[in-house]
């Protein structure tokens, strides 16, 4: 798995305590995670490197949008009691038995999602935010701004199809233990290029990964 090793000058080292680092640019004191945003975005300009400390809302936001007819999915019967539940009853197991109770159509949209160009991945991830915006779902922050459709839809890009169908389905076996292993970072960067990436069908010049 490709890596990025990042050397910090900490300014505590005392236990029980979150730590904390000199930044590059002033000599501030920071977090870790503001050092490693610093550090993509003054140290590797070139990169063209974009990022955000989100705890994984936008990830969140995206299994709860794509996954929409999966979570309600009326043909389970006993997992809406009431019209309040912003989702089912059974995605908070841990005995997998939300994916179980929507064995083939789980399936069947992991599977599409998968296969799905950055094109379809990001018209999709449009469609359903207009389509659903506002109603209630669990992850799902309609008024934050890591929830903007467009941004939503670069960050769906920039993952793929098939690593947010690996994602979703992690999601989806243990929805509590997923969105909590999510990471604290997310980082993408554009890259300007004439080749079609695989599965892609459109033909513009500026993608992400």
């Amino acid at each position: 798995i490709p890596h990025q090793t990042i050397i910090g000058r900490p300014t505590n080292s005392i236990t029980g305590q979150k730590s904390r680092f000199v930044d590059y640019r002033d000599g501030n004191s920071c977090t870790v995670e503001e050092l490693v945003l610093e550090y993509y975005l003054t140290q590797r300009v070139n990169d063209q490197w974009y990022g955000l400390h989100c705890e994984g809302s936008p990830v969140r936001n995206l299994y709860g949008i794509l996954m929409w007819e999966i979570i309600f999915d009326p043909s389970v019967p006993q997992v809406f009691l009431t019209p309040f539940q912003d989702a089912p009853l059974d995605l908070n197991g841990n005995e997998n038995h939300f994916v179980q109770n929507r064995q083939t159509l789980h399936k069947h949209k992991l599977n599409e999602i998968s296969k799905w160009s950055s094109l379809e991945l990001f018209d999709t991830i449009q469609l359903n935010w207009n389509k659903h915006n506002g109603q209630i779902c669990r992850g799902v922050n309609w008024q934050s701004q890591m929830c903007d459709p467009r941004f939503l839809g670069i960050i769906g890009v920039a993952i793929g199809g098939f690593t947010l169908s690996k994602m979703f389905a992690t999601m989806s076996s243990n929805y509590n233990y997923g969105r909590a292993g999510l990471p604290d970072l997310v980082m993408w960067r554009q890259k300007n290029t004439s080749e079609r990436r695989r599965g892609n069908n459109n033909s513009s010049n500026n993608s992400s990964n």
